[in-house]
């Protein structure tokens, strides 16, 4: 461990004036990481470059390790689950940020800051927040101005482990979390030392905050819309003066595809839960219809469904090595191919050289770090 007095002394700071993030920062490992631009956490350590942190003034010192610490307190560490890590890394700013202005902590220029997140999480955040800047002219809502975590206060990284872990050992992470954070919390409060950051941290400890993936599926799915006028119905606010004008509604693509990957073994729980999902929109969007399709290295069984057949009963065949690429051609070669593609899948497979055209979501089960090369990717907890 380096001898970094700089360090040492910000941590000094931090124990007379707000004894709950350093109770949580002495927890960590200090290291010393010229390779890095600024500083870092992995929820075990705690590095600064120590070129750059020099430069720093005292004041601004305290800042960057509060800001790391409270990634920790707050688990971020822990709770990417998949996300984009430099998406990732914006959203856990913003929230860590507005709870150190909340604390009297002064912010150096660029630090990201939005006040009309409120108090949102990290994956409130996340999902508020747009995958890439909108095209000029475009009408479409943007966040503000996210300049690289890199060039502020510095990162948060996932913690490492030997393999990924499974979700049931994730949440045996969390919750054990969750003891640590409590029990530092509830000294600090023992001691005199209230903290709405703690407070905030117990919180979010002990109710992680999650972007439901549901929520994501449907936005997926929502987002393949399109808008057209219709005659269907009037707009009323034009029929008093004998103007019966189109009005704008929201269509629904006409076929959607869901894959099922029965290479592996699919727990029931998470196909049972993706078809209620897939169900519940044919309900809503009845001129929809569902392809499904079993796959392993080929495709194994089709079938068709609308909101006619509900409710869905599906029972996947086949079983063998994984090849997405079968499934994803023979959903390219329909005619006409269908909107988009949901594939159920641990992505334990092979990739096609080529993305299809078709916008894909990967529902991925049994893995918390899911990748894959083309497509959105959601992680389930299953």
């Amino acid at each position: 461990m380096p001898d970094n007095d700089l360090l040492k002394r910000s941590l000094a700071r931090l124990i007379l004036g707000h004894p709950f993030v350093a109770s949580v920062a002495l927890r960590l490992q200090r290291l010393d990481d010229s390779t890095c631009e600024t500083a870092w956490t992995d929820g075990i350590h705690l590095a600064v470059n120590p070129g750059w942190f020099e430069q720093l003034s005292d004041d601004q010192r305290l800042v960057v390790v509060a800001h790391e610490t409270l990634h920790v307190a707050l688990a971020h560490h822990l709770r990417r689950r998949g996300r984009d890590p430099k998406r990732w890394n914006y959203a856990c700013d913003y929230a860590v940020n507005a709870l150190l202005v909340g604390e009297g902590f002064t912010l150096p220029p660029g630090a990201l800051l939005e006040p009309s997140f409120g108090d949102a999480g990290a994956e409130r955040i996340y999902n508020l927040l747009p995958t890439s800047p909108s095209p000029k002219g475009s009408s479409a809502p943007t966040a503000p101005p996210s300049p690289d975590p890199a060039r502020a206060l510095g990162e948060v990284r996932d913690q490492p482990h030997p393999t990924p872990p499974t979700p049931g050992a994730l949440q045996d992470l969390l919750a054990q979390h969750a003891i640590v954070i409590s029990s530092l919390a509830q000294q600090a409060r023992v001691s005199g030392q209230h903290s709405a950051s703690a407070d905030r941290a117990v919180t979010e400890a002990q109710h992680p905050g999650t972007v439901e993936w549901q929520t994501l599926l449907l936005e997926f799915l929502s987002s393949r819309h399109t808008q057209d006028y219709t005659w269907c119905r009037p707009n009323q606010r034009y029929a008093v003066l004998g103007l019966f004008l189109p009005a704008l509604r929201a269509a629904a693509p006409d076929n959607i595809a869901f894959v099922v990957d029965t290479s592996g073994s699919v727990p029931p729980q998470a196909l049972t839960a993706v078809t209620a999902e897939l169900e519940g929109y044919l309900r809503q969007y009845t001129a929809t219809t569902l392809t499904v399709l079993y796959a392993d290295a080929a495709v194994a069984g089709r079938a068709s469904y609308t909101c006619d057949d509900l409710p869905l009963r599906l029972t996947p065949i086949g079983g063998g090595g994984t090849d997405f690429g079968p499934a994803l051609t023979a959903l390219a070669d329909d005619d006409p191919p269908p909107s988009c593609i949901v594939y159920l899948t641990d992505l334990a497979g092979t990739f096609p050289k080529e993305p299809p055209s078709i916008p894909v979501i990967w529902l991925a089960f049994g893995n918390l770090a899911p990748s894959a090369p083309f497509g959105k990717v959601v992680a389930l907890p299953f």
